[in-house]
C-alpha cells in the first residue's frame, strides 16, 4: 500500500509540474509576442506608437442546440495610421475574456455533464484595414483579421455517469476542467462605427464580430467548440 501511495504521489507531483511547465510557456510566449509587438508599433510610428485606446463588451455567438450565449469583457490599446483621404491601418493588442454556457454535454459512453459554464482569458493581436466615410463625423468598416493567445480556459459544471472499473453510479459531482482549449486560434473580423471629433482627441463607437476558424477542443464529444462573439467597442483616439 506505501508502494502504491508513493506512486501516486509521484505522478500527481508530475503532472502539477507539467501543467506549471505549460503555464510557464504561455507567459512567457505571451511577454515575448508583447515585446515584438511594442517593437512593430515604435518603429512604424516612433513619435506615438499607442494612439488608440478602446474597452469593450461581448457577446458570444454559438451553433444552434449547441451551447447558449453569454456575455464578456476586453480592453486594448492600438497604433492606427495616420488618415490616409479614406483609409488606415490600425495594428493592435488586446485582453479579451469571453463566455459559454451549455445545459448538457456528453463526456464518454459513460458519463455526462450538466450545467456547464466555460470562459476563455485571450490575448488578442488584430489587424484592420479601417475604410473612412465623410469628414468631421467619420463613418467606417472596418475588415482584418486576428491572432488569439488562450493563455487560460476554465469549464465547471457537474458530472454524472457510471464507472466502467466498479459500475458504481455517480450523480451530479462537481468538477473543474482548466486549460481545456487550444493556446492559438486565428479568424477574422468586420466591423462598423463612427469618430467624433472631441477636442484634440476623437470619441470611438463601434461594433465588430469575430468569428473564429480554430476547433478550441478534440475533435469527438467535444467538438463544435469555437470562440465567436459580437462586441460593442467604446474607444478615445488621440
Amino acid at each position: 500500500m506505501l508502494k502504491y501511495d508513493i506512486k501516486i504521489a509521484i505522478v500527481y507531483q508530475s503532472s502539477i509540474t507539467f501543467n506549471i511547465n505549460i503555464y510557464l510557456m504561455k507567459v512567457l510566449l505571451i511577454i515575448s509576442i508583447f515585446i515584438l509587438f511594442t517593437c512593430q508599433l515604435i518603429a512604424s510610428n516612433p513619435n506615438n506608437p499607442f494612439n488608440e485606446i478602446r474597452g469593450s463588451f461581448n457577446k458570444t455567438t454559438t451553433a444552434k442546440n449547441v451551447a447558449k450565449s453569454a456575455f464578456g469583457l476586453g480592453f486594448g490599446i492600438y497604433s492606427a495610421s495616420k488618415n490616409k483621404k479614406h483609409f488606415s491601418t490600425t495594428i493592435g493588442f488586446e485582453y479579451n475574456l469571453s463566455r459559454q454556457t451549455k445545459s448538457q454535454e456528453t463526456n464518454s459512453h459513460f458519463s455526462s455533464s450538466n450545467n456547464i459554464s466555460s470562459s476563455i482569458h485571450s490575448i488578442s493581436m488584430p489587424v484592420t484595414q479601417r475604410f473612412l466615410f465623410g469628414k468631421t463625423k467619420q463613418l467606417f468598416l472596418e475588415l482584418g483579421t486576428y491572432v488569439d493567445c488562450n493563455f487560460y480556459s476554465q469549464k465547471k459544471g457537474y458530472e454524472s455517469g457510471i464507472s466502467p472499473i466498479t459500475l458504481v453510479s455517480y450523480q451530479n459531482v462537481p468538477f473543474t476542467n482548466k486549460n481545456f482549449a487550444k493556446v492559438f486560434s486565428v479568424g477574422p473580423s468586420i466591423g462598423t462605427g463612427i469618430i467624433i471629433p472631441l477636442k484634440k482627441n476623437e470619441i470611438l463607437l463601434s461594433t465588430d464580430y469575430k468569428l473564429g476558424l480554430t476547433q478550441l477542443v478534440g475533435e469527438g464529444y467535444y467538438s463544435n467548440y469555437y470562440n465567436r462573439y459580437f462586441r460593442f467597442n467604446v474607444g478615445l483616439k488621440f
